[in-house]
């Protein structure tokens, strides 16, 4: 069982891998991993989409200048990037529900202000963070709908 806020989310999210078929590696916690990966890899049921997963503790939007870089590269590179915490478990589930969508975070320096849903044949959804309404992003990752 889990004893930290972040982990709490991270049981939660297992939890939902299982439910929905999909496929995920963790980070190891010794400090053996790589910099700044995020927390799960997930390969996702029914179409094989893969996303890289960052977990907070509730309200905390803010990573690493190395977690930025790397789930930036992710979205870059075809994947879902997304920083998750308690109060946004739903998106992550909502994305393991519906293959062909793609969920990019965009930041704002190192801070998580917004994610943006892709959903084929549709125009891009935003997904407000729930501590932070209406602040602007400067670092978007990949989230023009002709790199779905």
């Amino acid at each position: 069982m889990a004893t930290t806020p972040e982990g709490k989310v991270k049981d939660a999210a297992r939890k939902l891998y299982q439910k929905h078929g999909a496929k995920y590696d963790r980070a190891v916690a010794n400090g053996m991993g790589q910099n700044g990966r995020a927390d799960d890899i997930v390969c996702r049921g029914g179409d094989g989409h893969f996303g890289g997963v960052e977990f907070k503790k509730l309200d905390v939007w803010r990573v690493t200048a190395l977690q930025r870089i790397w789930l930036t590269d992710t979205a870059d590179r075809g994947g879902s990037a997304m920083v998750v915490n308690e109060t946004n478990l739903g998106m992550l589930e909502r994305w393991l529900q519906r293959p062909g969508t793609r969920v990019i975070a965009e930041f704002d320096g190192d801070v998580c202000v917004r994610h943006w849903a892709f959903v084929p044949g549709c125009p891009p959804h935003e997904i407000k963070n729930p501590a932070l309404p209406g602040k602007a992003g400067k670092h978007r990752a990949g989230v023009s709908p002709s790199r779905l």
